[in-house]
């Protein structure tokens, strides 16, 4: 009986807060607490373990980055690899072998958040690693891991109305070798994304990788979504710095479709797009301007749709530098 209580006991604290250590079954059927690397621990070593994390001081109501760390030291990894940063910065609510994805093709775990006042089971994905040259000249390291709307575990929810949110997580070498969080507050943010996916992506940034300000570095990408006929994008900008990691809205980036009209054939189709470019000839600015241009398709067009066209006219109202 006592057995059965203390098991109770371990099962109920460890299921309640974050945890670098795994309760469950494994691959082979064995029911019992795993260490990060697969080990199987004692019930001892697991309540040590619980214990000494129960101490580390948690921030309530925060979900960053280094809520799974000590706040009185600075976080330290041996490796980027996902096997480390996810349960070690995150922790994870069961085996990783529990919760699969057909839809994901990079490393991820299954955590539990607070996504508008609910509990969700989300899938946190880590995205390759960037590695750049900061203002300064000096390597970086920038982790996009990103936070996934499921089906209660069971798959990514890629509904209609389905977005994502994550962290943006910048790391250096510190002179241990070892990788430092240089950003240790980041949040959990929105991230421009539709369809369960972030538009955000690893190459899409390394193919527009520059210098946006004095210290700034970072990338323009298009974020955009499809409803009622037409698609709408913005352009955003991903800013690195190594204590700020930040994703802005740019401007209008452009729209494209028949909108609620029945298009017969593509000369009802109407639309403009928006080209930028980084105005940098003073180069002490802390953020440069962007100024977008846009062209569109014919505007005599006797079918066109009235809310494109507006939408059109506001931007081209907008012109000029954007902030």
């Amino acid at each position: 009986m006592k057995a059965k209580v203390l098991l109770a006991t371990v099962l109920s604290i460890c299921t309640s807060s974050v945890f670098a250590y795994d309760i469950g079954f494994n691959e082979k059927g064995q029911f019992g607490a795993f260490d990060k690397n697969g080990n199987k621990m004692t019930w001892k070593e697991t309540l040590i373990a619980q214990k000494n994390l129960m101490l580390q001081q948690m921030v309530p109501g925060r979900q960053s980055a280094a809520s799974n760390q000590s706040s009185n030291s600075s976080i330290q990894l041996n490796s980027l690899n996902a096997n480390e940063l996810l349960p070690t910065l995150f922790g994870r609510i069961q085996l990783s072998g529990r919760y699969r994805s057909s839809e994901l093709k990079n490393p991820f775990i299954a955590v539990q958040q607070k996504i508008d006042d609910q509990n969700e089971i989300r899938f946190l994905q880590q995205h390759p690693t960037l590695t750049y040259q900061n203002a300064q000249n000096q390597t970086r390291y920038f982790v996009f891991v990103e936070s996934m709307p499921t089906f209660n575990g069971q798959d990514v929810n890629q509904g209609h109305g389905s977005y994502t949110k994550g962290y943006l997580l910048n790391f250096k070498k510190a002179a241990n070798g070892k990788f430092e969080l240089t950003n240790p507050q980041a949040q959990l943010i929105d991230i421009p994304s539709s369809y369960g996916s972030s538009h955000m992506q690893i190459e899409d940034i390394q193919k527009d990788f520059r210098r946006l300000g004095k210290n700034v570095m970072g990338a323009i990408f298009v974020s955009g979504f499809t409803s009622g006929g037409a698609t709408e994008s913005s352009f955003y900008m991903l800013s690195l710095q190594d204590h700020e990691v930040e994703i802005k809205r740019v401007g209008d980036a452009g729209m494209f479709g028949s909108r609620y009209i029945k298009a017969k054939n593509d000369e009802v189709e109407y639309g403009y797009a928006g080209k930028y470019k980084v105005v940098d000839t003073n180069k002490d600015l802390p953020l440069y301007p962007i100024e977008i241009t846009y062209s569109t398709t014919n505007l005599n067009l006797k079918d066109k749709n009235d809310y494109i066209v507006e939408m059109y006219k506001q931007s081209l109202s907008n012109k000029g530098k954007s902030k």
